[in-house]
């Protein structure tokens, strides 16, 4: 079994009330995403999710996470992105 070299990145926004708000985590150089979410320092009560998805480059592997939303209280807004480092 071979076990992948991987770490979270992250990107986090802060909600204005009534406005949109998007989160984009980055994977590092030439590092693919395996995976990714989010999270919201408000509870998912207050938030609208109206995205979350991987982000592409051309028609490579995925390099990162992009997650979007509204809230109805201020808070911050989180995406995360699983990266396998591929040049250890």
């Amino acid at each position: 079994m071979v076990a992948l070299d991987t770490y979270v990145a992250q990107d986090s926004e802060d909600f204005v009330l009534g406005v949109g708000v998007t989160a984009t985590a980055l994977c590092t150089g030439n590092d693919v995403a395996t995976g990714g979410g989010f999270q919201s320092s408000t509870g998912l009560l207050t938030v609208n999710v109206t995205d979350s998805q991987p982000v592409f480059t051309g028609t490579g592997p995925a390099t990162g996470w992009q997650a979007s939303a509204t809230a109805t209280v201020a808070g911050t807004f989180t995406a995360f992105a699983i990266c396998h480092d591929v040049e250890p």
